[in-house]
C-alpha cells in the first residue's frame, strides 16, 4: 500500500490500540458517573448504534470537515478541536448540553483517529479505523447499559 509517510502498519495498529483505549475509557466514566447512556434503550438502539452511526458520521461529519480543514492549512490542533466541537454538537439534539459535555473527549479522540490516518495514510485507512473505534467504543456503551 502506498502510503504518505513512512509508518508501518505495527505502528498504526499501536496507535489505533491507543485511541480505543482512551474512548473506552471515558466510556466506562460516562457509565459510572451516569452521562449520557442513562436513559439509553440498548435493544431498540442497536442497529443505529453499532452500525449506521459510526459509518454515517465518519462519512458527513468528519471526512469533509478534516479534509475542507486541511485544505485551509490550519494547525492540526484547530481541526481537530473545530470538527470535534461540531461532532458533539450535533448530538444536542439526543440528550442536550450534558451529552455535549460527556462526549466531547471521546469524540475529539474519534476525530483525531481520523486526522492521524487521513494525514499518514489516506482516507479509506482513516475511515474504517475511526468507524472501528467508534464502534467499539458505542459497544462498550451498550454493553454498560445492560449491566446498568
Amino acid at each position: 500500500m502506498n502510503y504518505k509517510t513512512k509508518i508501518s502498519d505495527s505502528e498504526i495498529l499501536k496507535h489505533l490500540l491507543k485511541f480505543y483505549l482512551l474512548t473506552d475509557f471515558f466510556s466506562l466514566l460516562d457509565f459510572i458517573f451516569g452521562g449520557s447512556f442513562k436513559h439509553f434503550h440498548a435493544v431498540e438502539n442497536i442497529s443505529g448504534t453499532l452500525f449506521i452511526a459510526p459509518i454515517f458520521e465518519t462519512l458527513l461529519v468528519q471526512f469533509p470537515l478534516i479534509a475542507g480543514l486541511s485544505k485551509l492549512r490550519l494547525k492540526p490542533l484547530f481541526i481537530i478541536l473545530i470538527t470535534g466541537i461540531i461532532f458533539a454538537l450535533l448530538h444536542i439534539f439526543d440528550g442536550g448540553i450534558e451529552r455535549v459535555i460527556w462526549l466531547f473527549y471521546p469524540l475529539t479522540m474519534m476525530t483525531w483517529c481520523f486526522y492521524f490516518f487521513y494525514t499518514r495514510c489516506n482516507w479509506i485507512i482513516a475511515f474504517f479505523s475511526t468507524a472501528i473505534v467508534h464502534t467499539v467504543y458505542n459497544l462498550t456503551a451498550l454493553y454498560c447499559q445492560t449491566i446498568y
